[in-house]
């Protein structure tokens, strides 16, 4: 077991320096403009973090962005946790690997979340990922560790997120300023700190702020003086008489911003000014709101709305990808600045991670073509990995001393068919519209594996295909197959099979077979 430093166990962020930046907090967007701006962020390229007080305000209050940015921050939050065994772990240590998992486990289900700013925060791994996902817009999000080991040996540890305001980074690292005002800041304590770097998207999203923001208050001032129109009244009195005085009297108290009082026949030529400011400003405003929904989810808004949006898919897609990397980033920072410190504590300096945290990620798939192919590729002998198989389906395995389903009695009605001609022409028809070459050649050569005695003759050609070296040659034999397949197929399954084993040979063909 290795102690863990006194000062580690202690609160390095303390209630006076909290108390003094509360204290001293200021509207940083008030008088905001572009020269000013560029002064922070020319700062912050030469490692001062000031402008970050300037991204809290922009990024709460505009809503497009704290829209956009909250949902990207709360998906990754949302993704199931599990602490795994890793794959490669040989079976004369898996008693090893699991007393490892089950120490990370009780770890990860003690931690506390809290903010030092707002210490209302209260939460535990969904906080303290959430709060992580702050890098994403500020680059880097910093935790102090306050680790709690107790007399048992048992550690846990709490995770106090510090504003980005808190720290500089002028020699290339972050330091933390020790109070309020000061430049240089001291060194960050080995495991004292959890630092966690993103893609820091705010600095763009500021510039867009300002570009947003000018034309903002340009529509307002245009609304403010033209959105009443004036009014124009005539009187016969003459100007300075009772009457006239009485008439201008009569068009003030009738509310208007502007009014207009003249003798008859006097010609006024009001301007028309109509809806021309809204198709001013408006585009200008919509166009950074699109730009923050580019930055943050990977597609624009106008898949919202648009009828005819081309590339909504696309969106979808690109967030698929962004969440996948949000937990990659996540799972591998507390991997290496945390669960190390914890497996050390329990197993010694010189201990080997067999265990590690990650994020169940959700996938876009297709369960019932899963199920069917992996049953295919069971039944033909494959060897597929639990691990991974559980990790693809999103199920936690479970703990030795969890009740387990069991089988049901009647076995795996597909894995007893796996060779017959029915169930093959089942799976070949699935595997027609998969489109992972991979897939597609795992899937044929255990099809080619699979068929029955009497379609021997094919697999044969089938294994002289895979077996070829030449691309042209190779090409050529699969031409030759195609056209020959349905004198090899039986004439009940011949249609879907000649079809799936197109479909499969073109792909291969595309895959690199």
């Amino acid at each position: 077991m290795s102690a863990i430093p006194t000062q580690n166990t202690q609160e390095q962020v303390t209630a006076a320096r909290i108390r003094y930046a509360m204290m001293t907090r200021y509207n940083p967007i008030r008088g905001l403009t572009p020269e000013l701006l560029g002064l922070q962020l020319e700062e912050y390229r030469m490692g001062g973090m000031r402008v970050t007080r300037t991204w809290d305000v922009i990024k709460d209050r505009w809503p497009i962005l704290k829209s956009v940015a909250m949902k990207r921050e709360k998906a990754a939050a949302r993704v199931p946790w599990d602490v795994l065994i890793r794959e490669d772990v040989p079976e004369a240590r898996r008693n090893e690997a699991e007393q490892q998992r089950d120490v990370l486990k009780r770890f990860w289900n003690s931690v506390r979340a809290t903010a030092v700013i707002d210490q209302n925060q209260q939460g535990g791994v969904r906080m303290l990922l959430r709060q992580m996902m702050e890098a994403v817009g500020h680059r880097h999000a910093v935790h102090e560790i306050v680790w709690k080991p107790n007399r048992a040996g048992v550690l846990s540890a709490e995770f106090r997120f510090c504003p980005l305001w808190f720290f500089e980074s002028r020699t290339g690292k972050l330091r933390y300023l020790q109070s309020e005002g000061a430049i240089d800041g001291v060194e960050l304590v080995p495991n004292k700190w959890l630092v966690t770097c993103g893609d820091g998207l705010m600095e763009a999203c500021a510039v867009a702020y300002m570009y947003r923001d000018m034309p903002l208050k340009d529509w307002s001032a245009f609304s403010e003086k033209f959105g009443i129109p004036y009014i124009h009244g005539e009187t016969s009195a003459k100007p300075g008489t009772a009457e006239w005085d009485a008439a201008a009297t009569a068009l003030e108290n009738f509310g208007s911003d502007g009014a207009l009082l003249t003798e008859p026949g006097v010609k006024i030529t009001p301007l028309q000014v109509g809806s021309q400011g809204q198709a001013t400003f408006e585009p200008a405003i919509k166009l950074q709101d699109a730009y923050a929904a580019i930055l943050w989810r990977g597609g624009d808004l106008g898949t919202q709305s648009a009828g005819n949006s081309v590339g909504a898919s696309l969106q979808g897609d690109e967030s698929d990808s962004l969440l996948e990397d949000d937990c990659m980033m996540l799972a591998e920072t507390l991997q290496e600045q945390v669960e190390r410190v914890v497996l050390q504590y329990a197993f010694g300096p010189n201990v080997e991670p067999l265990a590690y945290f990650t994020l169940l990620l959700p996938k876009e798939k297709n369960v019932d073509l899963d199920i069917k192919v992996d049953q295919f590729l069971v039944g033909a002998g494959a060897r597929i990995s639990v691990r991974e198989a559980m990790e693809r389906y999103g199920r936690k395995e479970a703990d030795a001393a969890d009740e387990v389903l069991q089988r049901g009695s009647g076995g795996s009605q597909f894995g007893a068919a796996a060779a017959d001609v029915a169930s093959t022409a089942e799976v070949l028809g699935v595997l027609a519209n998969e489109q992972d070459p991979r897939l597609i050649q795992e899937a044929l050569s255990e099809v080619a594996a699979a068929l029955s005695d009497r379609l021997a003759p094919l697999r044969q050609r089938i294994q002289v295909i895979l077996a070829e070296t030449d691309l042209a040659k190779q090409r050529r034999l699969i031409d030759e197959l195609r056209l020959d397949l349905p004198k090899y197929l039986p004439q009940d399954a011949a249609d879907g099979l000649t079809r799936a084993f197109s479909r499969v040979l073109g792909a291969g063909v595309v895959g690199g077979f």
